[in-house]
């Protein structure tokens, strides 16, 4: 599990490379960051100020002072209910928040792992926004089951979270390790789920061309 400053970092990195392809004047630089519950957008912030302030004065990455030097970052924060909600919060975050504000990215970070509702409105929210043509960087930890089955550079997202085929990868290199050919797969009724097991058959096809392999 990575801690709060560490993905804040991460993402912060990620949209400094994005900074080449969005046309911004120099000056400030806002960053819609996309909350899950009051409590939890207390702790995000105070985090992405502190990690705000370590570019800023190069103390973590010097090769990032440059960028301070020319961009000023100014968060935006939107914040939706903890767990479930509904298109109307995301609309919300969308059009009367971030394209108001004229947002530069996107940023959605989860650190909660519950595997409910909560991963379909997460994996919605991540659907409607890219549709803005906003840069978005997401890690949402219940990210598995998760894919856009598709090339993600017309969406301009970055995942950090590993995507569901490079999970289903790490487990087949293990089980071609120790000559496991057969196994079973378990799966849950959460959102992605169907996916999932759909994603397991075509990785497991994949390995078995040209050989007796997996089944």
């Amino acid at each position: 599990m990575c801690d709060s400053i560490t993905l804040c970092r991460l993402a912060l990195l990620g949209f400094i490379l994005l900074l080449a392809e969005v046309e911004t004047e120099k000056g400030i630089v806002k960053i819609g960051l996309v909350y899950q519950g009051y409590p939890r957008s207390k702790s995000y912030d105070k985090t992405f100020r502190t990690v705000l302030q370590q570019i800023s004065d190069g103390t973590k990455s010097p090769a990032l002072r440059a960028v301070a030097k020319d961009y000023i970052f100014a968060p935006v924060d939107c914040t939706v209910p903890r767990g479930l909600f509904y298109a109307s919060h995301v609309l919300h975050c969308l059009c009367d928040v971030f394209l108001k504000e004229r947002v530069s990215a996107i940023i959605l970070l989860t650190s909660m792992e519950e595997y409910d509702r909560s991963t379909a409105a997460a994996q919605y929210f991540l659907t409607m926004a890219s549709h803005t043509g906003i840069p978005i960087i997401a890690f949402n930890a219940d990210n598995s089951g998760f894919t856009f089955g598709k090339d993600l550079s017309p969406y301009r997202i970055i995942q950090l979270a590993p995507p569901i085929e490079h999970q289903i990868q790490a487990m087949l290199a293990l089980l071609n390790r120790y000559n496991w050919s057969k196994f079973g797969v378990v799966s849950s009724n959460m959102a992605g789920s169907k996916g999932f097991v759909d994603s397991v058959y075509r990785e497991v096809a994949k390995e078995n061309q040209g050989r007796q392999g997996l089944r």
